[in-house]
C-alpha cells in the first residue's frame, strides 16, 4: 500500500487561504471611513497655486499675528486692519465631520478672538485666510489642544 501525497492537498489549501484572506482584507479596507480629506479635494487642488501665492503675501504680512492659548482653549489672531474679510477654518485632520468655518470679525482694534472650547481633544490646523485691499492672504498654524 502506498501512501498518499500530500502535496497537493497542502498546494490547494494555501491557495484557498490566500483567497479568504484576501477577500476578508478587501471587506475590511471597505468598511473604514475615508473622510480624511475635503470633500471637494480635486477642486481645492486646481487652486493650489493662488493658495500658495496668498501663503507667501500672509507670510510677508508683518502686521499679522497669531497666539494660541491651548490651556484656555481659545486662539487671538490680529489682523492688519479692522475692515478685513474671510474666514478662520478650524480644520481636523482625523475626522473631516469637525471641521468648522468661523467668518472673520475684528473689534475695532482689528483683533479677533476664536472660542475652541467646543473643539474636541487633539490636533487642529487654523487656516486662516483674509481679503484685504484686493488681494488674499493666508497662514496657517498648528494647534494641539487639551
Amino acid at each position: 500500500m502506498t501512501s498518499a501525497n500530500l502535496w497537493p492537498r497542502a498546494i490547494i489549501a494555501f491557495y484557498g487561504l490566500f483567497v479568504v484572506a484576501v477577500v476578508a482584507f478587501t471587506i475590511f479596507a471597505s468598511r473604514q471611513p475615508s473622510d480624511l480629506v475635503s470633500p471637494d479635494y480635486y477642486a481645492r487642488e486646481l487652486r493650489h497655486q493662488d493658495h500658495i501665492d496668498s501663503e507667501q503675501r500672509g507670510l510677508a504680512a508683518s502686521t499679522y499675528t497669531f497666539t494660541g492659548d491651548e490651556a484656555a482653549r481659545r486662539f487671538t489672531l490680529r489682523f492688519p486692519s479692522p475692515s478685513v474679510g474671510g474666514s478662520i477654518v478650524l480644520y481636523r485632520p482625523s475626522a473631516a465631520a469637525l471641521d468648522r468655518t468661523i467668518p472673520i470679525q475684528t473689534d475695532s482694534n482689528a483683533v479677533q478672538v476664536v472660542d475652541a472650547s467646543t473643539c474636541a481633544p487633539g490636533l487642529w490646523r487654523v487656516q486662516v485666510e483674509w481679503t484685504q485691499d484686493g488681494h488674499t492672504f493666508s497662514r496657517e498654524h498648528s494647534v494641539v489642544l487639551p
